[in-house]
């Protein structure tokens, strides 16, 4: 699936005097305190730091794109009562007095994958960010979809190496995924190879083949006429 983290509206700090420097974080996690997510499996990703929203920085803009493999979601993950969640931070980058948590919000996996098996275009949505408190700290904005990861062609004619097709994990009571992206078309043929160089003529660069010449063990072992030696 692919998250677009693109900005936040009316941020604030608690008791905090200074301009905002926002970054996002964002990593897939579960409710079941019984389990615990391998790193390849929690994704974790973060935003640059917007170091130019105007004002107090408290609308942050990052439109960061965020890839996240699913396909080792289970159905029982998703409706289970202890189920996934996106779960985005927004932290002030200190550079004097360390970062700090300043809102945060959590969106079910299970509602996006709902939602996007319905059509392969962005949807666009805002969520309530909250402070740590539990407090009411602004507006989260994002889209989503489901992407497909077909293996791109290289210039040279053959698939260039890359990630395995992604495949939306099965949930028969959402439908079938709408993701209808074609495949790719097949490389092109490769072009013929050059042909042999014909023949080069005696006289040219290569020696000519030799001669059969036969030579005789002893000088006088000939055609002429025989001898007898006598000793």
């Amino acid at each position: 699936m692919e998250l677009k983290l693109i900005s936040c509206n009316d941020l604030k700090a608690f008791n905090f005097f200074q301009k905002l420097t926002l970054y996002a974080v964002v990593w897939i996690e579960s409710d079941d305190p019984n389990r615990t997510l391998k790193e390849s499996q929690s994704q974790q990703q973060r935003t640059r730091t917007d170091r130019e929203a105007d004002g107090d920085g408290a609308n942050p803009e990052w439109h960061h794109d965020a890839i996240f493999d699913l396909a080792w979601i289970t159905p029982s993950l998703l409706e289970g009562s202890e189920g996934l969640f996106f779960r985005f931070e927004f932290r002030h980058d200190g550079t004097l007095l360390g970062d700090k948590l300043i809102g945060e919000c959590r969106v079910p996996v299970a509602d996006l994958v709902r939602d996007a098996a319905k059509s392969d275009a962005a949807s666009s949505v805002s969520y309530q960010v909250r402070s740590g408190e539990g407090k009411p700290n602004g507006i989260f904005n994002f889209s989503y979809r489901f992407a497909c990861c077909y293996p791109t062609v290289g210039s040279g004619g053959a698939y260039s190496p890359s990630a395995a097709p992604f495949l939306p994990p099965q949930v028969p009571s959402y439908g079938g995924c709408a993701c209808n992206c074609p495949p790719p078309p097949p490389p092109p043929m490769p072009p013929y190879p050059y042909p042999y160089p014909p023949p080069v003529a005696h006289g040219g660069s290569y020696y000519p083949p030799v001669e059969h010449v036969v030579h005789h063990p002893f000088p006088w072992a000939s055609s002429g006429p025989s001898f007898e030696n006598r000793w």
